[in-house]
């Protein structure tokens, strides 16, 4: 009815310590709210815990609603200001595996793919089309090669560790050149039939 009711609410917050203890007590039979940030925080890591619990995961989609709290931007809000929450937020999240930076556990994601190929497979020639369980790790492969200067160190590093073929190019005529050693080796001549 026309009356600031937000602002002379967050007028009881801001002088809560002089009240009247008479008007702090009628404010809280109210069920009055003096920490608003604790009050989010708790209602958004409620349902975090909720979505954890069904789903395994902190990787909640942007626009998620878990019984109607903006679950998606509560989390990528999050995201955004990890050095201003306590050390005991922090642990909170730390208990819920909480993903700080989606992209680079995506990648790690995508590796232990590439991985499991290397050891089944014996090599990183991932052909492009090629998918597994669902996912283009050709794709995911090719992109590791153009985007190699955007890459950290770690993650170069780590695709070396599985022997990663950065120029596929290069690779193919070092095989060639190889082949071609061996058989100069056995045969005194660098000149194979077409067929071979």
């Amino acid at each position: 009815n026309s009356y600031r009711l937000g602002a002379w609410v967050a007028q009881q917050r801001l002088y809560s310590s002089s009240l009247h203890p008479l008007r702090y007590q009628k404010l809280n039979e109210l069920g009055f709210v003096w920490d608003v940030l604790g009050f989010r925080w708790e209602l958004g890591y409620t349902a975090l815990k909720c979505f954890y619990r069904r789903e395994g995961h902190t990787k909640v989609p942007k626009n998620h609603l878990e019984d109607e709290f903006e679950l998606g931007k509560w989390v990528n809000n999050l995201r955004g200001r990890q050095n201003e929450l306590s050390e005991r937020q922090v642990e909170e999240l730390k208990a819920l595996d909480f993903v700080w930076n989606t992209n680079e556990a995506a990648w790690y994601e995508a590796y232990a793919i590439l991985k499991l190929f290397v050891e089944r497979e014996g090599h990183s020639l991932v052909p492009q089309r090629h998918s597994e369980g669902g996912f283009s790790l050709g794709s995911w492969v090719n992109s590791q090669r153009n985007n190699k200067p955007k890459l950290s160190f770690e993650q170069i590093q780590a695709l070396d560790e599985l022997q990663f073929i950065w120029n596929v190019r290069d690779d193919s005529w070092n095989t060639g050149f190889e082949s071609l050693q061996h058989f100069f080796l056995r045969e005194g001549h660098s000149n194979p039939r077409a067929d071979h």
